[in-house]
């Protein structure tokens, strides 16, 4: 019988949620408030964990430098009073929070026409697409 090519996939997915499952408190109800998944080698990927303490004003975000993508996530903060205001430039993203800007200098070039970002549950998911060129050939 084939191997279906989505085995690991799914294979990968369940053990990362066992292991979820096991490390959460038995004391507490477990409440899921953001998620990414992103598929591919992690060797390829580099994360970056920004945190600002709660009085500068700075946006606590991760950054994961994929093969083909950067993705940004951050938690909106819960005292705002607005949406954040987000500007994608080809070497960096800015991210402006009731008047708190956040700016963030992207490891490559991006094309800011294709990259997009999502406001959904308190969760701020920005997607940024690499420019193809000679430096970078694998997008």
């Amino acid at each position: 019988m084939p191997t279906d090519p989505y085995d690991d996939l799914f294979r990968n997915l369940a053990k990362a949620i066992e292991d979820l499952f096991s490390n959460l408190s038995q004391d507490e109800p477990a409440r899921i408030i953001g998620c990414t998944i992103i598929s591919g080698s992690a060797d390829s990927s580099v994360l970056e964990d920004e945190e600002g303490s709660d009085d500068d004003g700075s946006f606590d975000y991760e950054l994961i430098d994929g093969p083909e993508c950067i993705y940004i996530t951050g938690e909106i903060p819960p005292h705002s009073d607005n949406l954040p205001v987000v500007k994608i430039m080809p070497s960096s993203v800015s991210i402006s929070v009731d008047g708190d800007e956040t700016e963030i200098e992207l490891p490559i070039e991006v094309q800011k026409d294709d990259s997009r970002s999502v406001i959904k549950n308190g969760m701020l998911d920005i997607v940024c697409r690499k420019v193809l060129n000679e430096n970078n050939p694998e997008v």
